[in-house]
């Protein structure tokens, strides 16, 4: 998290010396996850609010995957010595729900007209698990496995993007690499979610 907080200074120290505009821009997006490494990926639609203030952009994103699920065997546990353990077939349904809150500078351009910028911020994302296991023989077997599982990832955020200022508003694209946190005001946190990369492309009109 000491990164963070540098983050959120170099922010406001660049801020200190630019010229606000004060702008406010609502807009919408669509997006992409995978998570490195798991089989797992997203689509997603999101809605932002930014805060325009030259080449800073601060914007708050809450964003919605769409379900997915995946057929799997689960593993049963015998009852009784008796019997040999077994498996059943079943499904895994996954949402997942995300709040990012990020920092944009313009190296080109400004938060109006457009242009490159990079983008670095914190997230947090909550990923629910539905187990549904087909009918077994529960006198005989039995699992350790939830119903419901629930995961709770804080996370730092970091990629690029390019702005294109148009009649209407500004379209966007960007790249971004999500990166779970493992602090937390000092105090060492459980890593529940694994590291994930990211596109998303969007729009957003000024109020």
């Amino acid at each position: 998290m000491k990164l963070l907080k540098s983050c959120a200074v170099a922010a406001l120290l660049l801020l200190g010396t630019s010229q606000s505009f004060g702008q406010i821009y609502l807009g919408g997006q669509t997006n992409y996850t995978n998570y490195a490494g798991y089989g797992l990926s997203f689509i997603g639609l999101g809605v932002h609010g930014d805060y325009v203030s030259d080449r800073l952009t601060y914007r708050a994103t809450l964003n919605f995957g769409f379900p997915r699920t995946y057929e799997r065997s689960y593993y049963l546990n015998s009852s009784s010595s008796q019997f040999p353990d077994s498996e059943v077939n079943g499904t895994e349904k996954y949402g997942v729900y995300n709040l990012w809150l990020d920092a944009n500078y313009f190296f080109t351009g400004d938060g109006e007209d457009g242009g490159f910028y990079g983008k670095a911020g914190l997230g947090f994302s909550f990923l629910r698990v539905a187990n549904n296991l087909e009918e077994y023989n529960e006198n005989m077997y039995y699992t350790n496995l939830d119903e419901r599982e629930n995961y709770f990832q804080p996370i730092l955020r970091f990629g690029l993007g390019y702005d294109i200022e148009l009649d209407f508003g500004n379209v966007f694209v960007e790249g971004y690499g999500n990166l779970p946190a493992n602090t937390m005001n000092g105090v060492a946190i459980d890593v529940q979610l694994p590291f994930s990369f990211a596109a998303a492309a969007g729009v957003r009109i000024p109020l």
